[in-house]
């Protein structure tokens, strides 16, 4: 089974549905995406999720019944969309744009908002260090790309953003830069309320300073943060 979309370019990113049965891969400076059968080992589906010139630089797939056929994918022109893969393949996809950054997209995901009723939410990072929540439900989303009234807004480093990961709780979203830094947020309708937790304790003890973060991943069930750098490190960040 054969993944390649280009031999060069930005890279390659992928996303899984939860129950492992399909890989969605885009990226690499074009703007196509694929679906595969993983269980069938063949390609199901594919189209274009961005314009011309424009490429994905992250995907995630929510699990979220209402949208068992979408995939959320961040792009290099900082937009955020909905990729509806019902479409027949080869003839594109439909695209429900929620809204845009002013940079590229680093990473996306998703989680099941705590606080007066967010409910599901939509979370996109870009390069220079913006955090923004969205509501996929909302229809101002849709059809106003870049209202303000239904998403937040956070400032999470000053410094290049390199990676962006959420509990599937819902109550943290962790990011990590170039500057040595990861950062904890706990779940909020307004910015100002937004906590910034620095993980001091090493929950492993493999060691108290780390290199610049390459990327994060969060436990399924507990509150296990691991953080991937640039030497090779992996240290684990536990509520212990």
């Amino acid at each position: 089974m054969g993944l390649l979309l280009k031999s060069s370019g930005n890279g390659l990113v992928l996303g899984f549905r939860n129950d492992g049965s399909t890989l969605f891969a885009a990226g690499c400076d074009n703007n196509l995406m694929k679906v595969w059968d993983l269980e069938q080992e063949r390609c199901s589906w594919k189209g274009k999720v961005a314009a011309k010139g424009i490429w994905p630089t992250a995907i995630s797939v929510p699990p979220w019944e209402w949208c068992e056929k979408m995939v959320v994918v961040g792009a290099s022109d900082g937009s955020v969309s909905l990729i509806d893969t019902r479409i027949a393949t080869g003839n594109g996809a439909q695209s429900r744009i929620l809204g845009k950054h002013k940079h590229p997209i680093v990473s996306t995901a998703h989680g099941l908002w705590v606080g007066e009723g967010r409910g599901e939410t939509i979370v996109s990072a870009d390069c220079e260090g913006e955090i923004i929540l969205w509501d996929p439900r909302k229809p101002e989303n849709l059809s106003k790309p870049g209202s303000e009234a239904d998403r937040i807004h956070v400032r999470a480093h000053k410094t290049c953003l390199t990676t962006m990961a959420a509990h599937p709780s819902g109550n943290f979203i962790a990011s990590g830069s170039t500057a040595k830094c990861v950062k904890v947020f706990g779940a909020s309708t307004s910015e100002k309320d937004h906590v910034m937790i620095r993980s001091r304790r090493n929950r492993y003890k493999l060691k108290e300073r780390i290199a610049p973060v390459t990327s994060l991943a969060f436990h399924q069930q507990d509150y296990i943060l691991a953080v991937g750098c640039s030497d090779g490190t992996v240290t684990m960040y536990g509520n212990e």
